[in-house]
């Protein structure tokens, strides 16, 4: 990109891309965009200068397109690619999100996910984060140091490898390696080790969902890989051909097999596709679930979680999980325990009470009504 030449030929690709409609533009692994001798090559001050003359091109062009920036590295540095606010990537990925969701489930607890929510930081109100799961990568570790100790780390390698997922590793400086990534699809990470891996389980798609659902309403935008949204299971058989781990989340799938799956309500992809098609249909219709929304984390026993989302126009909507194979009572906010009325947003019942109990991996979306 020091080269004049390159740097117009990018721009230009960029350009076309704006003008043939594109909405938002990835920027992949952008943090080493820059190469310079005797350095790592990574966040380098003339990365984010190309970032900026980027977006003040496509600015000047007058097309409605959003930067997206990947870069798999702590949330500090993540959140650099900002810039400011106005002048570098509109969005960035929130890679601690997936790894904390698969350690809250292995572990039944999430004191670790409420205290990172807590903390995180919404540095500018035009800037979003992308809340995901599952890719056509692996699962980020790296995100997770310093959120959780390398035990639980190891413990959840562990497990993804007793599904028979790959932990793919990273060479440190010290000539030593520690994991990179985990590679497995996100559907087959819900199993429990020992179970029988070619069946899908009610207890499996439940704990799909909490993790999903949890994404559909988190501050910040979803980004959902079409395999979740199909129900795919990892294609082993890709990685043993090539040897490559990321493949188990790429498989090409063939249109006239998956419309009739999908039309079979026997079979799984037919469930997980119906009941995401009724989350993402509830989300577009509540402003509460809207982007930049106002997000409040609240108290909520052990192995559960709880958030409070608040539109600018005073829509409410308070999400709970539950993380754990126990059922769980969540108490209702102290401020609207007594004047809410709480509608089941997937199934329309209404509720007054101070408490309300989550089954084993259930999730539930309360739209909050104030009596006046």
């Amino acid at each position: 990109y020091a080269n004049p030449a390159v740097l117009l030929a990018i721009l230009s690709i960029l350009l076309k891309y704006s003008q043939r409609g594109a909405k938002y533009l990835r920027l992949d692994a952008i943090a080493y965009l820059w190469k310079k001798l005797d350095t790592a090559c990574i966040h380098l001050p003339e990365t984010h200068t190309v970032i900026q003359v980027i977006r003040k091109v496509l600015e000047e062009s007058q097309m409605p397109v959003h930067l997206v920036s990947e870069t798999n590295v702590p949330h500090t540095e993540n959140i650099s690619y900002l810039g400011d606010g106005n002048n570098e990537a509109h969005i960035v990925y929130n890679f601690s999100l997936a790894p904390l969701l698969l350690h809250s489930l292995y572990s039944s607890d999430t004191e670790a996910l409420k205290e990172w929510a807590l903390k995180l930081d919404f540095p500018y109100p035009n800037t979003h984060f992308l809340n995901f799961t599952a890719s056509h990568d692996g699962i980020g570790v790296t995100p997770l140091n310093g959120l959780v100790s390398n035990e639980n780390i190891q413990d959840i390698c562990r497990r993804v490898e007793e599904l028979g997922g790959h932990v793919s590793m990273k060479a440190i400086p010290d000539g030593d390696s520690v994991p990179y990534e985990l590679n497995i699809n996100w559907l087959d990470a819900m199993a429990i080790p020992g179970d029988n891996s070619e069946e899908v389980t009610d207890e499996m798609i439940n704990r799909f969902f909490v993790t999903q659902a949890l994404i559909l309403s988190f501050r910040g935008l979803p980004a959902i890989y079409y395999h979740g949204l199909f129900g795919s299971r990892g294609w082993s058989e890709g990685v043993e051909l090539s040897g490559i781990p990321r493949r188990v989340n790429r498989e090409k799938l063939n249109i006239t097999e998956l419309e009739a799956e999908l039309s079979d309500p026997k079979s799984i992809r037919y469930r997980i596709y119906s009941i995401y098609t009724e989350l993402l249909t509830i989300r577009k219709q509540e402003p509460a679930f809207s982007p930049g929304a106002g997000q409040r984390i609240l108290k909520s026993p052990g192995g559960g979680f709880g958030l409070m989302r608040t539109a600018e126009t005073g829509e409410q909507v308070l999400s709970l999980y539950n993380f754990s194979p126990d059922w769980l009572e969540f108490d209702i906010p102290e401020d609207i325990q007594d004047t809410a009325i709480l509608t089941d947003l997937r199934t329309n019942s209404i509720e007054r009470k101070s408490r309300h109990t989550l089954m084993p991996y259930g999730m539930v979306w309360l739209k909050v009504l104030m009596d006046n």
